[in-house]
């Protein structure tokens, strides 16, 4: 218990150091950047209560997805209130309303029973990752902060735009006579969070950035390890837990893996091009390894196939960047959903297997449940499921942070609904078809809820669904996915 503590106060020692390290560093910049890190880790704490009905089984009750949950759901409330026309988008009313939602959330949980905390020792090296690679990404980006070239202009534009306007969607940055008509989402939440922690846009603009870059690093460590640990089990070798070596090992290759790692164009072309000769290769600088299908060698098959630290590096503050953050999130949800499923079939199993027994022994005393109650207990099992309802939250938002993620994201929420009904019902193929139906709809219904705010204002540029016409070359797919 003792050396419990201890570490306590060695992590909570580390941290204080890196916050001193920051007004070093940052100097007079170190102000809104503490200000930003405050409010983010604000709204984690505001919305612990949801990410403790989800994460519950992870070691840190999933403390550093309580951060995006956070921020997901205070932006969407405020994001609601004003698209709606019901409160107006400025400091004080945005933070207010936050507030208020942190208190529903909180008193919900309040009247929760039997509540668990989480191992703090994890929770305290999850703060000093996270706010360490925050500051590095922030200290980096200080030597070059301008939002110059490639898609910043709009970036910037649409996050300025929202900045000065009271009413949401703002109006639009290029043809004024009407509001924005894009999946403005990323920048949106930029602007939230720049709102109300009383940030100006030239500042937010660059700690969006940097914050999106640690969490991509975070978010994936800290599900992978949880994976890596579950799989381990609770035992404990010399007092010391099994696993946590490799868990912890495994954590830091999948945030290296999302966050640092390219494709294979850049060792192909970039690394050994002298060794291979491929062409191109004397002319290589980093943004060609996005730039590869359809421009080298040309073809009608041209596409743009960025990465996460492309993305971090070039500084623009796009959909798909801003996303990663909530693409992680959702993933991490599903994993903890199929984890609680596996959990539930164990415990109904031994709870059949005993049933069974006793009613051997008394056969009397147990009556068959009627068919009818047996229906809506099914039903009403399968519809109640928090963590579906947040994931389908996730995946309707998509269409306004970064509506290719909607296309994609539901399609695995699909499959994985998919793993769980026959895992679950795998006995009876008629329960597992009955419960991927209800949630399939389930799924459908609540995305497009969450979504209809924007979706009915949202004038779609795309016309209909073809067949493709131009394919990639199998070498090339294998150059960009061989790593």
């Amino acid at each position: 218990m003792l050396a419990m503590h201890r570490k306590k106060i060695c992590y909570a020692g580390i941290l204080a150091t890196l916050i001193l390290l920051s007004v070093i560093l940052l100097r007079r910049d170190a102000w809104v950047f503490l200000k930003w890190y405050f409010f983010i880790t604000l709204l984690g704490f505001l919305a612990l209560p949801a990410a403790d009905r989800v994460f519950g089984g992870f070691d840190d009750h999933g403390w550093l997805f309580s951060k995006v949950i956070g921020l997901l759901f205070g932006g969407y409330f405020v994001w609601l209130m004003s698209v709606i026309g019901l409160v107006q988008f400025t400091n004080r009313r945005a933070l207010v309303e936050t507030l208020i939602l942190a208190g529903i959330l909180w008193t919900a949980a309040l009247r929760k029973q039997g509540k668990t905390f989480p191992d703090w020792n994890t929770v305290l090296f999850d703060e000093i990752l996270f706010f360490g690679l925050f500051l590095m990404w922030t200290w980096f980006v200080c030597f070059n902060p301008q939002a110059k070239g490639t898609e910043k202009y709009m970036d910037y534009g649409f996050l300025a735009a929202m900045m000065r306007s009271s009413v949401l969607p703002a109006r639009d940055i290029w043809y004024g006579l009407k509001n924005i008509n894009y999946y403005y989402g990323g920048q949106y939440y930029a602007a939230y969070l720049a709102k109300i922690s009383y940030t100006d846009a030239s500042d937010a603009y660059n700690l969006m950035r940097t914050m999106i870059s640690s969490f991509g690093f975070v978010l994936p460590f800290s599900l992978i390890r949880q994976m890596l640990l579950s799989h381990y089990g609770r035992k404990t070798v010399a007092g010391r837990r099994l696993g946590t070596g490799r868990s912890f090992l495994g954590g830091i290759l999948a945030g290296t893996a999302v966050s640092l790692a390219g494709n294979m164009h850049y060792v192909l072309y970039g690394l050994f091009g002298k060794v291979f000769r491929l062409p191109g290769y004397a002319d290589y600088w980093f943004p060609a390894s996005t730039r590869y299908i359809g421009h080298n060698p040309q073809t009608n098959d041209q596409c743009i196939h960025e990465f996460p630290c492309y993305s971090f590096v070039l500084g623009d503050l796009h959909a798909h960047m801003v996303n990663i953050m909530f693409v992680v999130t959702l993933v991490a949800i599903l994993y903890s959903w199929a984890a609680r499923v596996r959990e539930q079939r164990q415990e109904r199993l031994r709870r059949e297997a005993q049933e069974e027994k006793e009613q051997r022994k008394r056969p009397k005393k147990y009556v068959k449940e009627p068919m009818l109650r047996r229906l809506l207990r099914f039903v009403w099992k399968n519809i109640w499921e928090p963590r579906l309802l947040l994931a389908a939250f996730f995946v309707g938002l998509f269409k306004w942070t970064n509506y290719w993620d909607f296309v994609i994201y539901f399609t695995v929420t699909f499959f994985c609904i998919i793993f769980v009904a026959f895992y679950r019902y795998g006995e009876s193929p008629l329960q597992a078809a009955g419960c991927i139906i209800l949630h399939v709809l389930e799924i459908f219904g609540f995305a497009t809820a969450a979504a209809l705010p924007f979706t009915l204002t949202f004038e779609t540029m795309v016309s209909g669904v073809a067949v493709c016409t131009s394919h990639t070359a199998f070498y090339q797919l294998a150059v960009l996915w061989g790593l």
